[in-house]
């Protein structure tokens, strides 16, 4: 089986771009927080927290009014960052990768996923991103 990956060049609006940047700023966030909870833990106990614990941890932060912007935000996006901090431990203690850095908000490459509920419009060359609306994509190969 071969797997293909395609990266597509979007043009979003003033309101789409400002958007976007609040899920570039959310994922670093989700990210250093998780590995603050993690790293703290590990701290008291001695033993590393699970995935779950870290997802209840999240859950209950975003019922404080500091910070209910989280609710805002795509919920698939804030679980999938925590995958990719789940992933990075599991890698490290496994001897595959050196141990979980910070994210920095001023960095050039910032990211984050959609890992549902995204659609394709290809006649009209449009992507829909859900809590962002649709965004023009430029489409060169076809999916």
């Amino acid at each position: 089986m071969i797997l293909r990956t395609y990266q597509y060049r979007i043009y979003p609006d003033r309101v789409a771009t400002e958007r976007i940047a609040q899920y570039f700023g959310m994922a670093c966030f989700v990210h250093n927080t998780a590995l603050v909870l993690r790293n703290r833990y590990y701290q008291q106990f001695g033993k590393g927290i699970s995935k779950r614990a870290v997802q209840d941890q999240f859950v209950a932060l975003k019922r404080t009014c500091e910070f209910a912007w989280l609710n805002q935000i795509y919920s698939q996006s804030i679980l999938s960052a925590l995958e990719h901090v789940h992933n990075a431990y599991q890698n490290f203690f496994n001897g595959k990768a050196k141990f979980p850095r910070f994210k920095s908000r001023k960095s050039d490459w910032q990211s984050y996923q959609m890992p549902q509920h995204v659609k394709v419009d290809f006649d009209k060359g449009q992507i829909q991103l859900p809590k962002v609306g649709w965004v023009k994509v430029k489409m060169h190969h076809s999916i």
